[in-house]
């Protein structure tokens, strides 16, 4: 007699860059998004895809506190994952065991000094923005599991400055094998209260460049000394200038030295570069 089977049923129509995310061959990917935009839920989808597609394979979901990880990733993965597939959850090792043998384990990333010596087929860092990037190198170098042939690692984020180490590791491709996925609030404004986006449209511009659109930006702390910036008006692509001189100045500080670089247009306009 062949074994009994039983169909269950996973409520979820992804938007048009969770497909994207899903489909991607990339080892690793990066899915950005602004708030609202679906990230974390497309997280722990592709952690049940890996767990199911491939039985017996290992992997490991994180975020930099566990407090937040309790409270927000692991909920919304108990939300998702039905419970005809749980074989065992043992809350005090934070670790699952589905029912066709693959392993879930759920672990803060403050440092790696809790990550033991695991064998992944996997990894899931969710706030990945939060993380250090040691953290990062760490899992990567774990993943080395033999009970799957597809070995890749995800991270969801919001999208921070472009000083950070997943502008370097995605934008500008130091890792290697890797894709890059941009989300705004939009594309999930269906599932959104009345209201809610247009009160992320009343926000500064480069508060909106990064938390409705998606984007990579730069939001800095306290009041700019020019209250009339713009960034659209004075933030613009020199790349093809080439002035005649640039002038540099330079402030030869013990803790904070720095240069500034400016130069003069051909319509006498003083331009910092």
């Amino acid at each position: 007699m062949p074994p009994e089977t039983k169909t269950i049923d996973i409520k979820y129509i992804p938007l048009p860059k969770q497909s994207i995310f899903h489909t991607s061959e990339a080892k690793y990917r990066l899915y950005i998004g602004a708030w609202r935009a679906g990230k974390s839920h497309a997280g722990c989808i592709e952690v049940l895809k890996q767990s199911i597609l491939h039985p017996g394979n290992i992997g490991l979901i994180g975020r930099k506190d566990f407090t937040d990880l309790r409270d927000t990733t692991i909920k919304t993965f108990m939300d998702i994952c039905p419970f005809e597939l749980i074989k065992s959850y043992n809350k005090t090792e934070h670790h699952i065991i589905l029912k066709n043998g693959s392993e879930i384990y759920f672990r803060e990333l403050k440092d790696r000094s809790g990550l033991g010596s695991l064998e992944l087929g996997w990894f899931y860092i969710d706030e990945a923005e939060e993380v250090a990037e040691e953290v990062y190198l760490y899992l990567k170098g774990r993943l080395s599991s033999k009970k799957t042939k597809r070995h890749c690692g995800w991270l969801t984020s919001n999208p921070p400055n472009e000083d950070h180490w997943l502008y370097r590791h995605f934008q500008l491709k130091e890792t290697v094998d890797s894709e890059l996925i941009h989300a705004s609030t939009y594309e999930n404004k269906k599932h959104l209260p009345e209201g809610y986006i247009t009160g992320l449209e009343s926000m500064p511009e480069a508060w909106r460049k990064k938390y409705l659109m998606g984007q990579w930006g730069f939001t800095p702390d306290g009041e700019p000394f020019y209250q009339g910036f713009k960034e659209s008006l004075h933030v613009k692509d020199l790349s093809d200038f080439k002035p005649a001189r640039i002038y540099r100045g330079w402030d030869y500080g013990f803790h904070h030295p720095a240069c500034v670089l400016t130069c003069f247009d051909d319509k006498a306009r003083w331009l910092i570069l």
